[in-house]
């Protein structure tokens, strides 16, 4: 699916999502998308207040995550999920293993692309966001290592911790169960 339909979709639905899609690259200058009824787009109203997260390294990796996934037995088997890559996205049902697993398979990848100059996760719903930032190494983004909490990878006098995206990705996760919990 085109992520121009999806995008144009959900801020028909919820014009305040602009300010997300901007902060995750997804609409820019070049991208300048506005909102368009898409009723062809399946689960696109699961999506009225999803939650994002970021992963930025050679590129930049959205997962929306919309409201809990329920089987045909009514068991919750994780959210609903938009995968988005560039122009391209596709639909799925992700629970928090699913998600690690995704997010390693896309990271790991060979692209044949200059390494980025900083890797980050960042988690964006309607009242929080929280960037992450991966301050040692051109390593992996996944292993243990340094990462500091802000938008200024650069500032020494922020905290820093020695932690794994691993690790941040489950708090990011348990972050959107603990909304549809309350």
């Amino acid at each position: 699916m085109k992520t121009k339909d999806l995008v144009e979709g959900l801020l028909y639905l919820n014009p305040s999502l602009e300010i997300f899609f901007k902060a995750a690259h997804i609409i820019s200058k070049d991208r300048d998308w506005k909102p368009v009824q898409h009723n062809e787009i399946g689960f696109i109203h699961k999506f009225t207040n999803p939650k994002f997260i970021v992963v930025v390294e050679t590129q930049i990796h959205v997962f929306l995550f919309g409201d809990p996934y329920i089987d045909e037995y009514g068991n919750q088997k994780g959210f609903h999920v938009y995968m988005i890559e560039g122009f391209n996205c596709k639909h799925t049902a992700v629970d928090k293993n699913r998600l690690i697993g995704e997010i390693k398979a896309i990271t790991t990848e060979e692209r044949f692309l200059p390494e980025g100059y900083m890797k980050r996760i960042i988690y964006m719903d309607m009242s929080n966001v929280f960037i992450f930032n991966k301050m040692d190494g051109r390593d992996s983004l996944f292993g243990k290592s340094t990462w500091s909490m802000g938008t200024n990878i650069y500032n020494v006098g922020v905290p820093t911790y020695k932690t794994s995206a691993k690790d941040i990705l489950h708090q990011c996760y348990e972050q959107i169960e603990e909304y549809y919990k309350s």
